[in-house]
C-alpha cells in the first residue's frame, strides 16, 4: 500500500503527474501479485488524479471500472467501502449530484448487507448535501445529525462535514446563531467553514470580514480547481457587495473556466448565475437576462430549487432595471413562492420587498433611503457599520441587500 500512500502524498502537494505515476504503480503491483484490491485501488486512484487534472472523460471510465469490481464482491469489505465513499466524494466535488445520488443509494445497500457501521455515517453526510441541494432541508438536517451520531469519534473529517451541512441549512432558514455555531464546530474539526461562514458574515453586514474570509479560502485552494469552484460563487457575490465589480468579474471568469473544464450541469449553472450577477453590476442588463435565464434552466435540470430561486430573484432585478416590471413581477413572485415553500426566511423577505418595489403604478410608494436602511439594520443590527462605511459604500451594500 506504499504506492497508494505515495499517490495521496503527491496529490496533497499538487504534483498530479507524480501522483498518476504512483497510482499506475499500484495497479501494476496488483496485476503482478494477482491482488484484486490493489487493482481496484490503482484504477480508482488513476481515475481520481485524471479528474483532478481536468481529464474527466478519461478519469470516470476508470472509476466506473473500479466500481464494477466493488459491486462484484471480490474485494475486501474495507476496500469496497473506500471505493464507494471515494466515488461519492468525487461526484459531490464535481457537483455531479445525479451520479452521487445513485452511488449513495448503492453504498447504503452495500453497508447494510455487510454490517459495516462507519461507512453509513460517511454516506449520510453526502446524502445530506444532496438533500440540501434538492430543497428537502428538514430531511437533510436529520441525515447530517444521524451522521454525527454514527461516525462519532471514528472520522473527524466526516463529523466536520456534518456540522458544515447543518450550518448551511440553519443559515438558509435564518437561524443565524445556530448556523454560526455549526460552522465554528466544523472549523474546529478541520473543515473549512467557507463558503458558508463568509456568506453568513455578508448577511450580517460584515462585508469586509466576509471578503477577507472568502479570499483567504480561495487562495488556500491552491491547485484544487474543484474546491475553488465551490468558493467562487460566494466570492462573486461578496466582491459585488464590496463595490468591486472588476474583482467579481475575475472570479466569474475563473468559474466559467472551471465549468468548461469539468462540464457538469451544476457547475455550468453556477457559472451562468455568477456571470449574470456580474452583468447586472456592470449595467449590461440584456446579457444579464440571457445568462440568468440559462442559469435557471440549468438549476432546474439539477433539481436545485433554492439556487434556481436565487437566480430568479436576480433575473427579476434585471427586468426591473430595464423597465419591464410586469415580467419582473412574474419572476420575483416565482422566487418568493419557492422561498416560502422551502422556509428560506431571509430570502423570502428580500423577495417580498422587491415585489413591493416592482409593482407598476402608484400602488406602492418607493421606499426612501432611510426606510431601506432601517429595514436592513433591523435585520442585521448594522447601524454602527453604516456609520463607519459612509454613504457611498453603504449604498453599494444596500444595492446588494435589496437585490
Amino acid at each position: 500500500m506504499i504506492s497508494q500512500a505515495d499517490t495521496n502524498l503527491a496529490v496533497g502537494k499538487g504534483d498530479l503527474e507524480l501522483a498518476l505515476e504512483h497510482a499506475g504503480r499500484t495497479y501494476d503491483i496488483g496485476e503482478t501479485v494477482g491482488s484484486a484490491d490493489l487493482l481496484a485501488f490503482g484504477l480508482f486512484d488513476q481515475g481520481n488524479v485524471l479528474i483532478a487534472m481536468g481529464k474527466v472523460d478519461e478519469g470516470f471510465p476508470l472509476l466506473d471500472e473500479a466500481m464494477v469490481a466493488a459491486v462484484s464482491g471480490d474485494l475486501h469489505p474495507r476496500v469496497m467501502g473506500y471505493i464507494y465513499c471515494s466515488m461519492i466524494t468525487t461526484c459531490t466535488r464535481l457537483a455531479d449530484y445525479k451520479r452521487a445520488s445513485e452511488w449513495t443509494d448503492a453504498a447504503d445497500r452495500w453497508c447494510g448487507r455487510n454490517s459495516i457501521t462507519v461507512f453509513p455515517g460517511l454516506c449520510r453526510v453526502y446524502r445530506a448535501a444532496i438533500m440540501r441541494l434538492r430543497g428537502v432541508w428538514d430531511q437533510a438536517e436529520k441525515e447530517a445529525r444521524l451522521a454525527q451520531e454514527t461516525v462519532g469519534k471514528v472520522s473527524t473529517s466526516a463529523l466536520g462535514e456534518a456540522f458544515y451541512e447543518i450550518g448551511e441549512i440553519r443559515s438558509r432558514v435564518g437561524d443565524t446563531k445556530a448556523a454560526e455555531e455549526a460552522f465554528h464546530q466544523a472549523h474546529q474539526l478541520g473543515r473549512d467553514p467557507n463558503p458558508g461562514l463568509a456568506h453568513l458574515c455578508l448577511r450580517q453586514g460584515d462585508v469586509q470580514g466576509a471578503r477577507s474570509m472568502i479570499d483567504r479560502a480561495a487562495a488556500n485552494a491552491g491547485w484544487d480547481q474543484l474546491t475553488l469552484g465551490r468558493l467562487l460563487p460566494t466570492q462573486i457575490e461578496i466582491r459585488i457587495a464590496a463595490g468591486d465589480p472588476t474583482g467579481a468579474q475575475e472570479a466569474s471568469q475563473a468559474l466559467e473556466k472551471i465549468a468548461e473544464t469539468y462540464g457538469t450541469t451544476a457547475l455550468k449553472a453556477e457559472a451562468a448565475s455568477g456571470s449574470g450577477l456580474v452583468a447586472i453590476a456592470q449595467g449590461d442588463l440584456e446579457s444579464a437576462i440571457s445568462l440568468l435565464r440559462s442559469g435557471i434552466r440549468l438549476w432546474q435540470e439539477v433539481d436545485a430549487p433554492f439556487e434556481g430561486a436565487l437566480a430568479r430573484l436576480d433575473l427579476g432585478r434585471a427586468y426591473v432595471a430595464i423597465g419591464d416590471r410586469a415580467t419582473a413581477a412574474l419572476e420575483l413572485d416565482a422566487a418568493r413562492a419557492t422561498f416560502e415553500q422551502l422556509g428560506a426566511r431571509p430570502d423570502l423577505l428580500r423577495a417580498e420587498r422587491l415585489i413591493e418595489d416592482s409593482v407598476p403604478g402608484d400602488a406602492v410608494v418607493e421606499t426612501t433611503r432611510q426606510e431601506r436602511t432601517f429595514m436592513f439594520t433591523d435585520i442585521c443590527r448594522s447601524t454602527d457599520l453604516m456609520e463607519a462605511m459612509g454613504d457611498e459604500a453603504w449604498e453599494v451594500l444596500l444595492q446588494w441587500h435589496d437585490r
